[in-house]
């Protein structure tokens, strides 16, 4: 029993210290996703698929969604719930934490209830999570534009991609 929980423990430990590529290509096979769509996605998004924390200090640069508006929006929605059962979803002194973020440059607050439902928005810093979350968005993203488009849905969203942007 103890031999079988710390094999999990290290197979755990090793999925969090997945560099962004490997990250990539792991998720890619496990949520059924293209490997090369989701690793020009982290190529784009973190100027090399590099570990990166939050955008707007990792790459200032980078015109980025601010994460108070995401935080409201997505409150407003419903994805993201602040409230004694979710404390990581409470907003805080920092609210970049909501914006955009890691390797795959997510919006935290609109994209975590695709790992689980009360995720702290550090959860994207880490390669492997933030990678699975990129590849069901891909999936989603597949579901609402041609596969070729995939990639231009992400930049620029789903409404102008079937708008002929």
């Amino acid at each position: 029993m103890i031999g079988g929980a710390v094999s999990s423990l290290i197979l755990y430990a090793r999925l969090l210290a997945l560099d962004p590529r490997e990250s990539v290509v792991l998720a890619a096979r496990l949520e059924h996703v293209d490997e090369a769509t989701l690793m020009r996605l982290c190529v784009i998004e973190s100027g090399g698929c590099r570990r990166v924390g939050i955008h707007s200090q990792a790459r200032p640069n980078i015109a980025r969604r601010p994460g108070l508006g995401a935080w409201v929006r997505a409150v407003r929605a419903g994805i993201v719930r602040p409230s004694e059962e979710c404390p990581q979803h409470q907003q805080s002194d920092d609210p970049e934490r909501w914006g955009v973020r890691g390797p795959m440059g997510l919006v935290a607050a609109y994209h975590l209830h695709r790992l689980a439902p009360c995720a702290a928005p550090e959860t994207l810093d880490v390669p492997f999570l933030a990678a699975v979350v990129a590849a069901r968005h891909v999936k989603q993203l597949r579901r609402m534009v041609p596969a070729d488009r995939v990639s231009d849905a992400w930049r620029l969203g789903v409404g102008k991609v079937r708008r002929g942007a």
